[in-house]
């Protein structure tokens, strides 16, 4: 009679698998990092639909994306942060240009007030923001 040991080893959780977690994912790119397995929608889902903030718990770090093509010229898609007093203290910008379905920007690591930007001010449009939310 053979006795066979052995350990198993039993799969990570895929949300674990990431590449970065809070201050480390600081202007990193979402997809890359495997942020979006777990992403969660934190703005508004009534806001238009194509302008939203979306949140990894994995990697605790937010980011802007957006399914909204531009037809004639190219626009910027932002994440702002900001403390409670909602001042905007910095930004992480991405050009979106017509061709592009699909557009997101870096991360920033939780903590902070976020939200989205459609900014098409540089050729004469205006700014959409979605509302402030926190993570």
């Amino acid at each position: 009679m053979a006795i066979i040991t052995g350990v198993f080893a039993w799969g990570v959780p895929s949300a674990y698998a990431v590449g970065c977690y809070g201050e480390t994912c600081y202007n990193k790119g979402p997809v890359a990092m495997g942020c979006t397995k777990d992403q969660r929608l934190i703005s508004d889902p009534a806001w238009r639909g194509n302008l939203q903030v979306l949140y990894s718990p994995a990697c605790r770090a937010a980011w802007a994306d957006s399914n909204w093509e531009p037809l004639h010229s190219c626009w910027y898609l932002e994440l702002e942060r900001a403390r409670s007093n909602l001042i905007v203290q910095s930004r992480l910008r991405v050009e979106h240009c017509p061709g592009e379905a699909r557009e997101w920007t870096n991360m920033f690591p939780g903590g902070w007030y976020y939200r989205a930007v459609r900014n098409d001010t540089a050729s004469g449009g205006t700014a959409d923001y979605t509302a402030w939310v926190f993570r």
